[in-house]
């Protein structure tokens, strides 16, 4: 008797905890959370800048040697969009204002850790297929605080 009652209790007891407002779940990362600043050190020791907007576009910036000699102060301009799948996101970085990258895409998996962090990694068009899964080229972004 004193086992069913101590089951049972468990069970109230965990059906009842998702309500307690002194426990809180990670918040789900939406699409819409990837909108800002976001930074991330690659495997090369290079630190990565995307700036994702509203409208679509986005700015690469890499700090690397040459980076801004080839394309400017203001970094890579493009535009992006992002296919929801399960756990990881597709994302296409494509119509650079660069003439150089002129028909080239960037074809890469994203997954979201938690608000403020998620894993990047991707390949451009001209040199081979979208990665299926992470490996130790990966880069993991943190969102720049506002």
């Amino acid at each position: 008797m004193i086992s069913v009652v101590k089951t049972t209790f468990v069970a109230m007891l965990f059906a009842i905890t998702p309500l307690c407002s002194c426990i809180s779940a990670t918040p789900k990362f939406e699409v819409s959370d990837l909108l800002g600043e976001w930074t991330g050190k690659a495997p090369d020791g290079s630190t990565l800048k995307y700036i994702f907007h509203k409208d679509g576009s986005v700015i690469n910036f890499i700090d690397e040697a040459g980076f801004k000699a080839s394309y400017g102060p203001s970094g890579l301009q493009a535009k992006y969009v992002i296919r929801e799948k399960s756990p990881k996101w597709e994302i296409d970085i494509y119509d650079y204002k660069d003439a150089r990258l002129k028909g080239i895409i960037f074809q890469g998996i994203l997954q979201p850790i938690e608000k403020g962090k998620f894993k990047m990694q991707g390949m451009p068009s001209t040199v081979g297929a979208r990665p299926s899964d992470f490996d130790d080229q990966a880069i993991i972004f943190t969102k720049t605080a506002a």
